[in-house]
């Protein structure tokens, strides 16, 4: 059940609350700055500001400075526009609030403040963001936590990769059934009176993900406490796969999720296409020989000459195409720059969501002798033997 004290009841908590805070120093900052930067008070000789980070043109969510007009919801709430309220059923509920007077924040004019005078809570805001599937991406922010010295703040933020709705709808908060089982969480704030920075990452397993900011204090000691969550600047960016290389598949034997494998050459230039039972990401690994550079040697040789011909040999240089990670079934790579006596030996690689995580599906292992367009599968065993780590294509 949800415990929703009255209006009158919610006014005297908020009013002890603040004179707590301002007898206990919570809030030092009277004025704020033109800047919008927040003040720490774990800084009291020189009274700097944090600077908050700066909001790009990347960030995904929808007013993650939590700024604006906030909207009113029962029983007494003001909460962020395009930000849903939400607490675990049962856990007492706190009062959502914008910052106000010398409350602190970080971004822009305001931030999401939520308070409780005596009770302990689970509670915080979410938002579903849409996405691209398998795809990584980074959720941070900044979150500070006022209370009686001893507390513990118990903050963290969460980035669900599933992208699940917590509540029935905007007007409503209740959390039945706990928070997703897949969510990547951030390390927990241990601090008070100061803002801690909070950065979580999840690699999305479909068309969106859910940001969740979290909060559940717990008293220090026996004294009646009081808690003041402030949440601001938040930003969801996507991040690229080390070196724009999608990861390698726990086994290169192909399962079939890759078909129609083909290959175009015209002018130079190589065309792979292959078609995918889902959608899926596309990027092709291969690499390149030319018939006139040495290969392993299978002519015979006496003890003095066989060292250096074997000490020259170099395995063979890998390259990828560019990463395209918008989900199609029909795949399409080009490669670049080749002659017509070469031989391209290659893989093609779609990456698609699977249950819990993401998997990077493989096709062939496949040489084509370019001139000719005649196509040979390899033993899929060796992919790493003639592939090795790949590069960008020059």
């Amino acid at each position: 059940m949800e415990s929703t004290p009255s209006l009158r009841e919610r006014t005297v908590t908020r009013l002890i609350a603040i004179a707590v805070l301002l007898l206990t120093g919570g809030t030092q900052v009277l004025d704020q700055p033109t800047d919008g930067a927040a003040q720490t008070t774990d800084t009291p000789v020189t009274n700097e500001w944090l600077p908050g980070p700066a909001v790009t043109d990347e960030d995904l969510l929808a007013n993650g400075g939590l700024n604006g007009n906030y909207y009113w919801a029962k029983p007494n709430h003001y909460v962020a526009p395009e930000w849903g309220r939400w607490w675990i059923d049962g856990s007492f509920l706190p009062e959502y609030d914008r910052s106000r007077d010398s409350d602190p924040y970080i971004e822009g004019d305001r931030s999401q403040r939520m308070h409780c005078w005596g009770s302990t809570f689970v509670s915080g805001l979410y938002q579903v963001t849409t996405v691209t599937p398998c795809t990584n991406y980074q959720l941070d922010g900044w979150i500070r936590s006022d209370s009686v010295t001893g507390a513990h703040p118990n903050t963290r933020i969460g980035l669900d990769p599933t992208g699940t709705q917590l509540t029935s709808s905007q007007s409503s908060g209740a959390v039945y059934s706990g928070l997703p089982a897949l969510t990547r969480w951030s390390a927990t704030g241990t601090q008070l009176f100061t803002w801690d920075h909070f950065t979580t990452q999840a690699e999305a397993l479909g068309d969106q993900v859910t940001a969740i900011l979290y909060a559940a204090p717990q008293p220090g000691s026996s004294q009646t406490h009081y808690y003041a969550i402030y949440l601001d600047a938040f930003s969801l960016t996507a991040i690229p796969f080390a070196d724009d290389r999608l990861p390698a598949p726990s086994s290169w034997a192909p399962t079939g999720f890759i078909s129609n494998l083909t290959t175009i050459y015209a002018s130079g230039t190589m065309t792979i296409e292959w078609d995918t039972a889902s959608e899926a990401s596309t990027q092709v690994w291969y690499s390149i020989e030319n018939p006139s550079e040495p290969v392993t040697p299978t002519t015979s040789y006496t003890y003095t000459t066989y060292l250096p011909v074997i000490a020259n040999f170099r395995p063979p240089t890998a390259y990828m195409t560019t990463l395209d990670t918008t989900p199609v079934l029909h795949h399409q790579a080009v490669i670049t720059g080749l002659e017509s006596s070469q031989y391209v030996t290659f893989v093609a690689l779609s990456r698609r969501p699977i249950s819990t995580s993401c998997t990077t599906e493989t096709s062939e292992l496949t040489k084509v002798a370019v001139g000719s367009g005649q196509m040979t599968t390899l033993d899929s065993s060796r992919v790493r033997e003639s592939i090795p780590e790949p590069v960008q294509h020059p």
